[in-house]
C-alpha cells in the first residue's frame, strides 16, 4: 500500500512539473502541440539548469546564450527576431567553439544560402464556407549571398552576391581576388564595366590596343589604326612606339633622327613619322592605352 501512495504521490508531482513547463493544445486550436508558458515569461529550453534558448514574450524573439542572472533573476535580452550571442572561433571539426552560425551544404559541388527578401500573405481564394485561402508567398526578387568551399584549388572557392533580376552582382575567389560584375576575375579586383571616382568624374572605363604594322621605306609615312569608339567619348590616348618591341618611344622622342606624331580623327588614331633614318623604324609596334567615357562629353 505504501509504494502505490509514493507512486501516485511522484506521478502527480511530475504531472504538476509538467504542468509548468509543457502546454498541449488540441488539434482543433491550430496547433499538433504547443510548448510555451502560460503567463508572461518566457519559454526557457535548458541543459542541467542552464538556459541555452529563450523563447521571449513580447515581439516573440529567441535569444541562444543571451540570458544572464541578476541575483536569482533570469533576464533574458534579445535584440532580434533571432538574436546568437556566443564567444566565436575559426574552429571548423568540432574541437572549439566555432561560428556563431553555420550553414553547411550537403552536397560536395553545391553553395551554401543566405537569402533576403520580402514577402506576403498572399489571398488565393476562398473556400465553400467563405474563408479564405492564404499563402507566404515571396515578393518580387531577391539577394542571396552564396558561398562554395571545395574547390579543386583555392582560387576554385568563391563567394557571390546574387540577386535574381540580375545575377551574380560580385564575386570573390579563394585567392582573394574579386569580380565586380565578372564571375571568374583575373586580378585582385576585376570590373567588367564602367566605374566612376568621384562626383566630379564621370562613367569611364580603359582599354589597351596592341597594334603592329610595316611600311615601305620612306623620308615620311602615316598610318591609321581604329580605336573602336567615337573620338567624342574619348577621355586620354596615351602611346608608345617601337621599332624591334624591346625600346618604347613617347610622342616627341626621337630614334635614329626620328620622331612621330598622332591626332584623334573620328574613331582612328592618326599616325605621322617624319625623317626616317636608314629605314629602322619601319616595323612598329604600338601600345595604345585609351580612357574613354559611357557617353559622348559634351566638350
Amino acid at each position: 500500500m505504501k509504494k502505490v501512495l509514493t507512486t501516485s504521490l511522484l506521478f502527480l508531482l511530475t504531472i504538476q512539473l509538467l504542468q509548468a513547463q509543457l502546454v498541449l493544445r488540441p488539434a482543433d486550436d491550430g496547433f499538433q502541440m504547443f510548448l510555451g508558458s502560460d503567463n508572461e515569461r518566457p519559454t526557457v529550453i535548458g541543459v542541467d539548469d542552464t538556459p541555452i534558448m529563450i523563447l521571449s514574450d513580447g515581439y516573440g524573439n529567441i535569444g541562444v546564450n543571451t540570458h544572464f542572472y541578476t541575483g536569482n533573476t533570469l533576464n533574458y535580452p534579445t535584440h532580434s527576431k533571432f538574436h546568437i550571442r556566443t564567444r566565436s572561433s575559426g574552429h571548423n571539426d568540432g574541437s572549439g567553439q566555432g561560428p556563431q552560425l553555420l550553414l553547411d551544404e550537403n552536397s560536395p559541388d553545391g553553395y551554401s544560402r543566405l537569402r533576403f527578401r520580402n514577402s506576403w500573405i498572399r489571398t488565393t481564394g476562398y473556400t465553400q464556407t467563405g474563408t479564405a485561402v492564404s499563402i507566404l508567398e515571396g515578393r518580387g526578387r531577391y539577394w542571396d549571398i552564396a558561398a562554395f568551399g571545395n574547390g579543386e584549388a583555392l582560387e576554385n572557392d568563391r563567394l557571390n552576391i546574387y540577386n535574381s533580376g540580375y545575377g551574380n552582382a560580385m564575386t570573390i575567389l579563394g585567392n582573394g581576388w574579386v569580380g565586380i560584375n565578372n564571375t571568374n576575375p583575373e586580378t585582385r579586383l576585376d570590373v567588367n564595366g564602367f566605374t566612376k571616382s568621384g562626383s566630379e568624374s564621370v562613367p569611364y572605363k580603359t582599354k589597351l590596343i596592341n597594334s603592329q604594322a610595316t611600311g615601305t621605306c620612306s623620308s615620311n609615312s602615316s598610318l591609321s589604326i581604329g580605336l573602336g569608339l567615337n573620338e567624342n567619348r574619348i577621355i586620354s590616348v596615351d602611346v608608345l612606339v617601337s621599332h624591334d618591341n624591346n625600346n618604347w618611344y613617347g610622342p616627341g622622342e626621337r630614334f635614329n633622327n626620328h620622331e612621330y606624331a598622332y591626332k584623334i580623327s573620328g574613331s582612328n588614331i592618326d599616325f605621322e613619322f617624319g625623317a626616317v633614318a636608314g629605314c629602322d623604324f619601319i616595323l612598329r609596334s604600338y601600345r595604345i592605352w585609351v580612357t574613354y567615357a559611357s557617353a559622348d562629353l559634351d566638350y
